[in-house]
């Protein structure tokens, strides 16, 4: 219990004591704010700088970045955040992926991305020279700081990360190391393996599949605790994604980033959410507001709505209440009735049924003026 004790009024000291100095750039342009703030949080004997970049008080976009040397990953977020507004949190590490720190005349060494469980904090120090469990609560301390950095707001956090070729990709989540971690995977035929997504959320996840691109769902219950962001997160059943692509690739990025941008939010806590596909065009406007019916009665509703260029096709993401089963025999309507859009699931009883996949398949809207009558339920 005393152990316990100590180890709390550590954290909290650390918490308190941290700044040495800070230091506010404000930038201003003609198409972007820019608040910049340096806070400096003493480790052993090393300062370390924690870099706020709040760019038009946007609060529903933030990013972080902990490894110091992915330069890439770096600054592509900020010509995205130039764009869309948001906050990058990033760690001043004199462009080094390690921290290195000294406590009582011995030097400690961590991976900043697994310093955010226990277990993970153990496994690093050990795994790179000395561990102890002063130099354990000092990390814990500053990983809580870190956090604590992130704006409190109900959006999806954004990691930033870069690779080099073999390293790490997509693969690593198929059959390799980390296979046992995923959920589920979706590995596009075209796209680079070195450049994809970890999320914990179903609905990123939908979303990025949706745009083709290589994204693995993290299984959140039973991931191998490594002290990662992810595994932080996922613990704690809140939205992360990592953006992950090979280094010098800032197009790829800027694209993925701006791809996970206001990944929509669940209406209904208790619902499903499944992707779409319309073919005929539309305006998306008159699309992502609408209500799902079966019947008179309302089992659902759609999120999100975009125009995907490169498929010339609507897609985006709905949820329906858990209730409600989705089959290979149900058809989503679009339906135009004195021109104004409902959207109609129908079952057709002639159909074979069979379990849909909600996390590999896609529900493809059917355009009419009216809809067959109901000829079964689900």
């Amino acid at each position: 219990m005393q152990k316990v004790f100590l180890l709390s009024i550590s954290i909290i000291y650390g918490l308190i004591c941290f700044a040495q100095k800070q230091k506010t750039i404000v930038k201003k342009t003609d198409t972007y704010t820019l608040k910049q703030t340096t806070t400096y949080y003493k480790l052993g004997n090393k300062n370390i700088g924690i870099v706020s970049y709040k760019y038009n008080n946007n609060p529903n976009v933030v990013m972080i970045n902990v490894h110091d040397d992915e330069a890439t990953a770096i600054e592509t977020s900020k010509q995205v955040l130039r764009r869309t507004g948001g906050t990058l949190i990033k760690i001043s590490n004199d462009s080094q992926r390690l921290i290195t720190f000294k406590l009582e005349g011995v030097s400690y060494k961590f991976d900043p991305n697994r310093m955010f469980t226990q277990k993970g904090i153990t496994s690093s120090l050990k795994y790179y020279g000395h561990y102890s469990p002063a130099a354990a609560a000092k990390v814990k301390a500053f990983a809580a700081f870190i956090l604590s950095k992130l704006p409190a707001v109900n959006s999806t956090l954004i990691a930033l990360h870069n690779n080099h070729r073999g390293d790490y990709s997509i693969n690593t989540y198929e059959n390799g190391s980390l296979s046992k971690d995923k959920r589920e995977i979706y590995i596009d035929s075209i796209r680079a393996t070195d450049d994809f997504f970890l999320t914990t959320d179903e609905i990123v996840y939908n979303k990025i599949r949706s745009y083709g691109y290589n994204v693995a769902l993290q299984n959140n219950s039973d991931a191998n605790d490594d002290g990662s962001l992810s595994i932080y997160y996922g613990k704690k059943n809140k939205s992360y994604v990592n953006v992950e692509t090979e280094h010098g690739k800032p197009e790829v990025q800027f694209n993925m980033l701006m791809t996970v941008i206001n990944t929509p939010k669940r209406i209904n806590t208790n619902a499903l959410v499944y992707n779409y596909t319309i073919s005929d065009s539309m305006e998306e406007s008159s699309i992502k507001s609408l209500k799902v019916y079966f019947g008179n009665r309302q089992i659902g509703s759609m999120l999100s709505a975009y125009y995907a260029q490169a498929y010339k096709k609507i897609i985006g993401q709905l949820e329906i209440e858990k209730g409600f089963g989705i089959y290979s025999n149900s058809d989503l309507f679009l339906l135009k009735n004195n021109n104004t859009p409902q959207m109609e699931i129908r079952i057709d009883p002639t159909r074979e049924k069979k379990p849909f996949d909600r996390l590999k398949e896609t529900i493809g809207v059917v355009m009419g003026q009216s809809a067959p009558s109901i000829k079964s339920v689900p």
